[in-house]
Parts: structure tokens; sequence; C-alpha cells
């Protein structure tokens, strides 16, 4: 059976800091994947994940690979640019 990433993160670790720091990590996850998020709570974890210093910085303290991360939450949901909505248009009135 495969553990999904947030399983992974909610493995014991050694000492609390590095509990604190996957938590860190984990919540940035679920919060970049959550329709129920505020956007933009979601964005700002998006940017997170998307191998920002913090996110290094957190991995280390957590001891984890920052690229192993990055390419797990890749493969469950891009994190690139956030996609934009089509511009919904008010129909043409024909005038006489």
């Amino acid at each position: 059976m495969k553990k999904t990433l947030v399983s992974l993160l909610r493995s014991r670790r050694t000492d609390s800091h590095q509990e604190l720091a996957a938590a860190v990590i984990r919540r940035a996850v679920l919060d970049a994947s959550s329709r129920h998020a505020p956007e933009p709570v979601r964005l700002g974890a998006r940017a997170f994940l998307a191998d920002s210093p913090m996110l290094r910085h957190w991995c280390g303290v957590a001891g984890l690979d920052p690229e192993i991360i990055r390419a797990r939450v890749l493969k469950q949901a891009p994190i690139g640019r956030p996609q934009r909505r089509p511009v919904s248009r008010p129909a043409m009135r024909r005038v006489a």
C-alpha cells in the first residue's frame, strides 16, 4: 500500500522541533490542495511548496529532503501558477 504524503508527514519524529516542522509542511500540503481554504491561504501554501527558502528550512529541521516533498506534491496536484478563471462577459445586445 502506497502512503500519501500527508501520512508520511504524520509519522513520528525523534524531536519535538522535528514534529513541529513536519506539521508546518503537512499544513501547507493540506491548504494547497483544499477547495475550502480561502484563496490567499491556498496561494500562500502553493508558493511555500514551490521550492521557497522556507520550505527548504522547514524540511531541514524535519530531516526531510525538500526535492522529494516537492516531487510528491507535484504528483498529487500541480502547484504552479493558479489557473485563471474565464471572464464572463455580458451578452451583446443589438441596438436598433
